[in-house]
């Protein structure tokens, strides 16, 4: 391809002139912080639905695949990564966008909303507000609408295998417990607390979920309780 000179003096060699007709990326859940929920609920993203980052290597990527299928419209880009779909539904959407964005187009399914007003069943719950340590009623991720549908998608474009069904070695795993015991000081507050959330329990739900975090926090270091 054609080297060329930039502003800067620097040499580059542009993808476009490198000749790829196939492109295969391991460890491919890098790139699946492509399209954002933050257009259709701004910064009051539902609980569960994640999605809420971009990145920058997402998008070269996406640019990238994008013309070699354009190239080699048959069987040109492969994503291979043991965590294909790890904290969000939409990284369902993301991913099938850099290797075939077609299977959820033919589906009407052109961006993220579409992907979400879909597939992801949302209904109010009682969450906890990290910031505020509140616990309040908020939209939520239950489950998905027209499950069968985008299990297709996925089977078509995705082969799964497990460590047995390529003969792989995995060594015999050990576990070790290791109790640590609470001090005086952290016993005494939890035993507070605990007394509190059983008084509150029937009463107000929320509350008895609010004290139970700081439990949790206490019972592993004062200074998590109280910063």
């Amino acid at each position: 391809g054609a080297l060329e000179r930039t502003d800067l003096g620097k040499a580059v060699v542009y993808w476009e002139d490198l000749g790829v007709d196939m492109l295969m990326a391991d460890e491919a859940h890098r790139f699946k912080n492509l399209h954002a929920s933050s257009r259709k609920f701004g910064a009051k993203n539902p609980k569960y639905l994640g999605g809420s980052g971009q990145s920058k290597t997402a998008f070269k990527m996406e640019t990238m695949a994008r013309w070699v299928r354009e190239q080699s419209p048959d069987n040109s880009v492969y994503f291979l990564t043991a965590t294909p779909i790890k904290n969000s539904p939409i990284e369902i959407f993301n991913m099938l966008q850099h290797i075939a964005p077609e299977a959820l187009a033919k589906l009407g399914i052109t961006t993220v909303e579409e992907f979400i007003d879909r597939h992801c069943l949302m209904e109010d719950r009682l969450v906890l507000n990290a910031k505020t340590q509140e616990v309040e009623k908020a939209a939520a991720v239950v489950g998905f609408h027209h499950l069968g549908e985008l299990e297709q998608v996925m089977d078509q474009y995705m082969m799964i295998r497990t460590a047995t069904d390529v003969d792989l070695k995995i060594p015999e795993s050990k576990h070790r417990v290791t109790t640590v015991e609470m001090s005086e000081e952290q016993i005494s507050e939890y035993e507070k607390l605990r007394a509190a959330a059983l008084e509150t329990s029937k009463e107000d739900p929320g509350e008895t979920f609010r004290l139970m975090d700081k439990m949790r926090k206490l019972a592993q270091d004062l200074e998590f309780y109280d910063p």
